[in-house]
């Protein structure tokens, strides 16, 4: 906050939490030096990785991992993308690898993963994911691919009515980014949903839909 406020920072004492065997404090050091956009920042994450957490699940380190990768994108690191791109392709019983990279390349705009989401999506098969997966797959691709919107409304409608509240939820989310002011009428409904996080994700939707843009 200081920073964007324009205030200098000293931020020496990051330096010791992006190796903290503490897998909550060293994300949240990666987290905000991404924020803080400080490419000097880079080596010092670069050097982190792969050292401590030794008692950690390796399941937890890998998702640190990936917050390191996308403030190492945030700070200009351009290969950084690349384990983003691959968790993508996490196994089935890993899914919650493949939801994290898709909400990380959403956030970085990044359209290099546009046909890797796609394939999510329509996967069939052993390549099939579960819906969770999908509908946040869909989710990412209305953020980083405009060209795709129609296809992306098109899909999460089909998920509105879905009996799981982070389901509805998302699906809600999906049309928001993708549909515009024009579906503000078929998210309506989600603002009286029986699930509370299902309204708040309406709610946002429909702030996404119609916002400039």
């Amino acid at each position: 906050t200081l920073t964007r406020l324009g205030r200098r920072v000293d931020p020496s004492p990051l330096a010791a939490m992006v190796r903290s065997d503490d897998p909550e404090i060293r994300s949240n050091a990666y987290l905000i030096l991404g924020d803080m956009g400080n490419r000097s920042a880079v080596p010092m994450i670069r050097d982190s990785l792969g050292k401590g957490m030794k008692q950690v699940n390796p399941a937890r380190v890998r998702i640190v991992e990936l917050q390191a990768a996308e403030a190492l994108v945030r700070l200009g690191a351009a290969d950084g993308i690349e384990p983003i791109r691959a968790a993508l392709y996490s196994p089935g019983e890993q899914s919650e690898f493949t939801a994290l990279a898709a909400q990380q390349v959403a956030r970085l705009k990044d359209e290099g993963s546009r046909p890797s989401l796609m394939r999510l999506i329509d996967g069939t098969g052993i390549s099939a994911r579960p819906t969770e997966v999908r509908i946040g797959c869909a989710t990412a691709l209305a953020q980083v691919s405009s060209q795709d919107s129609q296809t992306v409304v098109k899909f999460a409608r089909t998920l509105l009515g879905d009996r799981e509240p982070a389901v509805r939820a998302e699906a809600a989310l999906a049309i928001g980014y993708a549909g515009g002011v024009a579906v503000v009428p078929e998210l309506e409904p989600g603002l009286f949903d029986k699930d509370p996080a299902v309204q708040l994700a309406a709610a946002k939707a429909i702030l996404v839909a119609t916002r400039p843009r």
